[in-house]
């Protein structure tokens, strides 16, 4: 069994994947996913609300670029979104460092650990399922180095039930037909 580029760059995203997870420790892993994903439904649930509270002026900027006259405008929400995103990280930030703390107990390390791990090869398989799906905008899955991939089918497959889930709006522009025949002997 020969393995392509493809191949080894999966292994090493999900092996660099589990040992940051491993090393960092399941409830540093979480902690942090969570604070991404409130921080970025908090900028969206509330930039605007926060924009109101910056001065007007703001959305007032233009500049020129190649003797074209661009104008910002939002500016004001979008400088609200990353002060919301900012701030959020921050406190789960604190929050990590506090609950880091609690974990130090050496029972406890081994537990942390080990669920860190499961956890960095989940994040790594949902890296990988994304460059599928970027891949899928370009004609990439139709050369013989996709196809002969040994470890892709399986997330290949993740990434068209991803794609099967979206709105019909948003999944139309991914294409990942090609590898139907490889993929088809992985069930879920």
């Amino acid at each position: 069994m020969e393995f392509s580029w493809i191949d080894i760059g999966i292994t090493v995203i999900l092996l660099v994947s589990i040992a940051i997870a491993v090393f960092r420790g399941f409830v540093k892993e979480a902690v942090s996913l969570a604070s991404w994903i409130a921080a970025i439904w908090l900028a969206i649930t509330f930039s605007n609300q926060v924009a109101l509270f910056l001065p007007a002026s703001i959305d007032e900027v233009s500049f020129s670029l190649s003797q074209s006259e661009i104008e910002v405008s939002k500016l004001r929400v979008g400088i609200a979104f990353v002060l919301i995103v900012i701030g959020t990280l921050i406190a789960g930030a604190l929050l990590n460092y506090i609950l880091s703390h609690l974990t130090k107990n050496r029972a406890l390390r081994g537990i942390d650990r080990l669920l860190g791990a499961f956890f960095g090869f989940f994040r790594g398989t949902a890296i990988v399922v994304l460059l599928i799906l970027a891949a899928s905008y370009t004609n990439f899955p139709l050369s013989d180095t996709w196809k002969s991939s040994q470890i892709l089918p399986p997330f290949e497959l993740v990434a068209k039930k991803v794609i099967k889930m979206m709105p019909p709006d948003f999944s139309k522009h991914f294409s990942l037909d090609s590898g139907d025949l490889q993929a088809s002997s992985f069930r879920f």
